[in-house]
């Protein structure tokens, strides 16, 4: 279920945060103190996106063992104060003829059309898999998850097609990324930011202090986030 739309909210659109389905959160325990990190650093809403490798996944597989992961959370979580909703997606790696892989709307944030995609972190992507990835932009709202470790005009010729980018937090703070942030945000194709949160070790921090470097571009892209949930809510 999306949340009140018509709220002010902070949304931390890329977390892996669901236990035992990836790298980045190996049991109930951490799930919950991440999600406790999370509300105290008021964010209202976390999209939980594990990743999907179609080489080793099946859509399938994957969908139920992320709703198994999801229950065992949301069972023993009830009880974290100001507790951020949680909604289910997937950081999904792309990869030629993805255009044609069956279930694939399963994967993106629920509720929506939207589709967080992890591409290769190569300086130069191949020309079928961008093809594909261009077909992709047809059937769904594509974003790049952290655009910011991609090459620039890569990420460009995939922002003409209809893409849109998400930046990681911590390249918002870093001060060799920050420019680049900058240009991606002058675009007006950020339509999120991201902790990818892996672990707790580094918490929080980097979300909160990110919002702040960006200000009033910051909640604008915040205002994105919702509105795309909003646009692409409940479409067949």
């Amino acid at each position: 279920m999306i949340m009140d739309m018509e709220k002010a909210i902070v949304i931390d659109f890329h977390a892996h945060i669901l236990p035992e389905l990836d790298h980045g959160c190996g049991s109930v325990s951490m799930a919950q103190k991440q999600l406790e990190l999370a509300a105290k650093a008021g964010v209202d809403m976390v999209v939980a996106t594990s990743h999907f490798y179609p080489h080793l996944d099946t859509v399938p597989g994957f969908v139920q063992a992320r709703k198994e992961a999801y229950d065992r959370l949301l069972e023993e979580s009830l009880a974290i104060k100001n507790m951020p909703e949680l909604l289910l997606g997937a950081e999904v790696l792309a990869c030629k003829g993805m255009e044609r892989m069956e279930g694939l709307e399963q994967l993106c944030v629920e509720g929506t059309k939207v589709l967080l995609l992890e591409m290769p972190f190569t300086k130069q992507w191949e020309k079928p898999l961008v093809d594909s990835v261009c077909k992709l932009a047809k059937k769904f709202q594509v974003i790049l998850a952290h655009a910011d470790r991609y090459s620039v005009d890569s990420v460009q010729e995939l922002m003409e097609a209809g893409c849109l980018v998400q930046l990681n937090a911590d390249a918002v703070c870093s001060f060799k990324k920050r420019r680049l942030c900058k240009k991606y945000l002058q675009t007006g194709a950020v339509a999120a930011l991201g902790s990818d949160i892996h672990g707790i070790k580094t918490g929080y921090r980097k979300f909160i202090k990110a919002q702040k470097v960006l200000g009033k571009s910051g909640e604008h892209v915040m205002k994105k986030t919702k509105e795309l949930c909003r646009k692409a809510e409940a479409q067949a």
